[in-house]
């Protein structure tokens, strides 16, 4: 058998955003060579792997998902779906290819798709496989467990980078909430719009926000935190990593962890800014509406249209060494990030925080919705005394000893496949319908219109709310 391995980060420089060209012009043709001038073996037997597991984006190509270019080009090619694999950072691919298939091509094969939860490696010592100019491969430094709950005088950490629309909420919020001095807040780099509209001046004159701590030149190099540290690391000569966080993880309860995503859409069909016919200076964040097919604006109350195709299909999941990070370091997590994140980790066999905090805003679809419930428990969190910590560290310390044991002996990257699937990704049309809204009686009208012309006693019915 021989395969192709078309590795995206060497066809793209944008990779969140591609275009036809880089279809059309690039990848394409190297499957269609290296299909096409095979002579030995036949081509049924050939393989193409699609790879892009360090990114966990929807693989839109002018207003396409990638499964409809790979299923046109097999059809052109006369070979089996099959025959391709997609490897990415996003879980929720599953559902987003599913439900596509459904509806384009349901008596066609399936593409093999996996999802690679390949950003553990950076903080799970048996897997970290960077070596130094010497091939030696450093050691991974690590806050231990607690023996003993401490008193703290700040309750979390918020430590931020790139200025994505979540993070630039979550600093509003904070901010607007009097939360900032409760915490420590990095904001490295500047940005200027939230999920509901331009960030306010002052709080944009406030920007960048760092965290200092006291570093020597090749502690700096060599504590990086994040994947850009890869380079440092092959040009360095040293042996163990510094731990640039333990500082913060000492002085904090918790850790909110903004994530690279939020599940929403990120581009010019969810900014109310770029809605046709006219610009009304509104920037804030619309919404897709299964029941009218169009994004909606929930401030000024435009409708975007048309909306393409693949909007109703729109599902991401990205877990990053942001979370993973913490794991290693026994450190408790909040986090800022898509839909049902807690449910997956809670899959690869980590312990979440629910047994001692809310964590119902992992079911919230709404991302608005979702970052005022997160903040709603970040704000209890901050009002609780020294002697209620120390209760609730108690009650931490076997969640975090498990995690951290789970980092320490992960030795192989977990992996998604159609065969291991947890049930929640997908469950049926309807159901995932009724689910992906807020308000449940928003999500029974949805379903009756879709399905059942009208009935919303049908709908509860089938949707089990009802006998």
């Amino acid at each position: 058998m021989k395969e192709l391995v078309c590795d995206l980060i060497n066809y793209a420089e944008n990779l969140t955003d591609f275009c036809d060209d880089f279809w059309n012009n690039k990848i394409e043709q190297d499957i269609i060579h290296f299909i096409t001038r095979e002579k030995i073996i036949d081509k049924r037997q050939l393989k193409v792997i699609i790879n892009h597991p360090y990114e966990g984006n929807a693989l839109i190509i002018n207003n396409q998902y990638i499964f409809y270019y790979i299923h046109k080009l097999c059809r052109f090619l006369d070979i089996s779906p099959k025959q391709f694999s997609i490897r990415t950072g996003n879980w929720q691919i599953f559902k987003q290819y599913y439900y596509w298939h459904q509806d384009n091509c349901a008596e066609e094969p399936l593409i093999k798709l996996e999802a690679h939860f390949l950003l553990s490696k950076i903080y799970a010592p048996k897997l970290f496989d960077i070596p130094n100019k010497d091939r030696v491969i450093p050691k991974i430094n690590y806050e231990p467990v607690f023996t003993e709950p401490q008193d703290k005088d700040l309750a979390f950490n918020c430590l931020n980078k790139q200025p994505n629309r979540h993070r630039m909420t979550m600093y509003q919020e904070l901010s607007e909430k009097q939360l900032m001095h409760r915490g420590i807040v990095s904001f490295n780099k500047a940005g200027d719009t939230t999920l509901t509209g331009s960030l306010p001046r002052y709080l944009q004159n406030q920007l960048p926000i760092s965290y200092d701590v006291d570093l020597n030149e090749h502690q700096t190099v060599m504590s990086f935190g994040d994947i850009e540290f890869t380079r440092a690391i092959e040009l360095s000569a040293e042996t163990s990593i510094y731990n640039n966080f333990a500082d913060i993880y000492r002085k904090t309860h918790f850790t909110v962890v903004t994530e690279t995503l939020l599940g929403n859409m990120n581009n010019i069909f969810n900014d109310c800014s770029s809605r046709t016919p006219h610009y009304n200076g509104c920037v804030a964040l619309m919404e897709y509406d299964r029941t009218v097919n169009r994004m909606i604006c929930p401030v000024c109350q435009s409708q975007k249209v048309p909306v393409p195709d693949w909007v109703k299909y729109y599902h991401v999941g990205f877990i990053t060494e942001k979370t993973f990070r913490q794991f290693l370091n026994a450190h408790p997590m909040i986090w800022v990030a898509p839909p049902f994140t807690i449910k997956m980790l809670k899959h690869l066999g980590f312990k979440t925080f629910d047994s001692v905090w809310k964590e119902d805003y992992d079911n919230i679809i709404d991302p608005s919705k979702r970052i005022a419930r997160i903040i709603q428990i970040i704000t209890d969190l901050c009002n609780k005394d020294h002697a209620e910590w120390r209760v609730i560290n108690r009650k931490l310390k076997p969640i975090l000893e498990h995690n951290q044991q789970l980092m320490l002996n992960l030795s192989e990257v977990p992996v998604l496949t159609w065969d291991n699937l947890p049930d929640f990704i997908i469950k049926d049309p309807v159901t995932d319908l009724f689910n992906s809204y807020l308000d449940p009686e928003q999500g029974i009208n949805a379903v009756a219109d879709t399905y059942y012309a009208g009935d919303k006693e049908k709908a509860k019915k089938i949707l089990g709310l009802i006998k």
